[in-house]
């Protein structure tokens, strides 16, 4: 979807009183839309949009939600969303995955606002050193978890310190981090051996770097994010079951969140937010409009015109920051996956377009370099890679030493080419592949699709035995991403492709250890383009995320600095 065609669809929001108008603000901000440009566009809606009776509709004050029937705010009722995939528990150390249950129950200190400023969450200020090799965090006063214990510096220590340990969920975020330390009770010093400008970005952006009460967790052992959650967001969890539900009540204790860019600054709305999984793709559309959830993240393309056209449905669309990949071990050298032409031929061979305009129907971009083009620092230099073309696939094959067979599937010292994806079953990755599996057919590649249900998929990750395989990943900082799953030093997991190519690792290096902004920025597009070339992974498209909801729902906004929507600012109509 256009930038154009979504700032019409969200001025139509605005105007039929579906969203407030710092609602608009925020997410006009977050499509790149000044303030100034976004304030004109209100003011035009305001004078210039007759109602039934063919006056000017009243604006809706800053900060308010849009109004209802009776004009104010309807407090309470459990909102149900339904999610594209099932739960894993609630923990920033043992978790397969995020859902947006996180979202919920866990905070971190600062996290970026609908247009990507980080600003201030747990922390109410934070500064470095010059060279960045010191972060220092203010806490807010008279912070709680949910079970009533204090939010201190020591607790925030405690819970950095696991993150960066051996048992952390992603150690290599913290790898020149040498000390978290705690001045008194509310300031948390984070000390480098190296600079570690992206730090912010790390603990921002990822909700693995969320704060949780280390004691609760120890106590509960096994049953940390399942049976209990020890946070400091609006809602408390109340049941876990994997496959059935996940239900969160509101925490009557909430201070609020801590920045003003949220539209409700006391506690939760709603009375519980219940998210159910909704894995078949082609039932979510159907739950939403039959009245079975007030919410889903993702229906069928082919399913939006009948949400779109529906006037009791809200649908907001972007482009995600996610993509789906393309791994191919690098340790199966009898399928020349270690040699660059190889890989290179292969990604030739995939007509990325043809698979965004017929399976994703146009809702994704191609994408020929591993960063989604909304990206801040996205370099457009990559798309000179891996264009789709089969005459050079064929070369590149035919230079590498594999010939075609009788049967038209290439050889190499008697072994064919020819290989097993396995992919974690879903409607339009199925699709993928089986459009993947055509294309490289036609330059002399056999590959079979292994299409597994969750557990089956992410056990067969990183195994010798694993030849390739298809993964959609989702992350706010694209780089840090990059960096878990193609640095060598990461194999053989999350770096499941084994790849080991020095290029690649020397650019992530000057990310994780950049001084300042524009030796960030410098990295960050370097990582681009020596993955684009030398492809430690291959990115297939960046899919859009669709999400849509019931017109009665108001403050459930996704934004694209976030992978899901807050729950504080929820309300239902009644």
């Amino acid at each position: 979807m256009t930038d154009e065609r979504r700032l019409d669809g969200l001025v139509s929001e605005y105007v039929e009183r579906r969203i407030s108008r710092r609602t608009f603000m925020k997410r006009a901000a977050a499509m790149g839309v000044v303030a100034t440009s976004a304030a004109a566009i209100l003011a035009a809606c305001e004078s210039a949009t007759p109602t039934a009776t063919g006056s000017a509709p009243a604006s809706v004050a800053p900060g308010s939600a849009a109004p209802t029937p009776g004009g104010e705010v309807t407090k309470g009722g459990t909102f149900i969303e339904g999610y594209d995939r099932d739960f894993s528990p609630i923990t920033t150390n043992n978790a397969a995955w995020v859902d947006p249950t996180h979202e919920a129950l866990l905070e971190p200190l600062v996290r970026p606002d609908p247009a990507g400023v980080i600003t201030a969450m747990l922390a109410e200020s934070w500064e470095s050193n010059s060279d960045a090799t010191e972060w220092r965090f203010k806490l807010r006063p008279g912070l709680t978890f949910h079970s009533g214990e204090p939010v201190t510096a020591a607790a925030v220590v405690e819970s950095f310190d696991i993150a960066r340990g051996s048992t952390g969920q992603h150690p290599q975020w913290w790898t020149q981090v040498t000390q978290v330390s705690a001045e008194g009770d509310d300031v948390v010093v984070v000390t480098c051996d190296k600079p570690y400008y992206t730090f912010l970005d790390a603990v921002a952006r990822q909700e693995f770097a969320n704060i949780y009460n280390v004691d609760t967790a120890t106590a509960a052992g096994a049953d940390y994010g399942v049976t209990v959650v020890d946070g400091t967001g609006p809602f408390e969890l109340q049941e876990f079951q994997p496959g059935s539900h996940v239900l969160a009540n509101r925490w009557d204790g909430y201070p609020g969140p801590g920045d003003s860019w949220f539209e409700n600054e006391g506690v939760a709305y709603l009375d519980a937010v219940r998210w159910v999984p909704l894995l078949e793709a082609a039932n979510r559309a159907n739950e939403l409009l039959s009245g079975n959830v007030h919410a889903i993240k993702r229906p069928l393309p082919s399913d939006l015109d009948a949400l779109t056209s529906n006037a009791d449905v809200v649908v907001i669309e972007s482009e995600e920051s996610a993509g789906m990949t393309f791994g191919l071990n690098f340790e199966r050298t009898e399928l020349g996956f270690d040699d660059l032409r190889v890989r290179q031929a292969i990604s030739h061979a995939i007509n990325r377009q043809a698979i965004v305009d017929t399976i994703l129907l146009g809702h994704g971009v191609a994408a020929y370099g591993p960063f989604p083009s909304k990206y801040k620092w996205y370099e457009p230099q990559v798309e000179q890679f891996n264009q789709f073309d089969t005459a050079r696939a064929q070369q590149l094959l035919e230079d590498a030493g594999w010939v075609a067979g009788g049967d038209g599937v290439r050889t190499k010292d008697g072994q064919r080419l020819s290989f097993e994806i396995i992919n974690m079953t879903d409607a339009v990755r199925n699709q993928t592949g089986d459009a993947i599996v055509a294309m490289l057919a036609d330059v002399g590649v056999e590959a079979r699709m292994s299409n597994l249900e969750a557990g089956a998929f992410f056990d067969g990750l990183g195994k010798p035995e694993t030849q390739a395989f298809f993964f959609q990943w989702l992350w706010m900082s694209p780089p840090n991403l990059l960096q878990v799953i193609t640095d060598s030093r990461f194999r053989p997991a999350p770096n499941w492709e084994k790849a080991n190519v020095p290029e690649v690792d020397a650019a992530i290096d000057k990310w994780q250890f950049a001084t300042n902004e524009p030796e960030a920025e410098a990295a960050a597009r370097e990582i681009q383009l020596v993955i684009a070339e030398n492809l430690p992974t291959l990115t297939i498209f960046i899919p859009n995320v669709i999400w849509a909801h019931s017109s009665k729902v108001h403050g459930w906004t996704p934004t694209d600095s976030n992978l899901y929507p807050y729950y504080n600012d929820v309300w239902m109509e009644s």
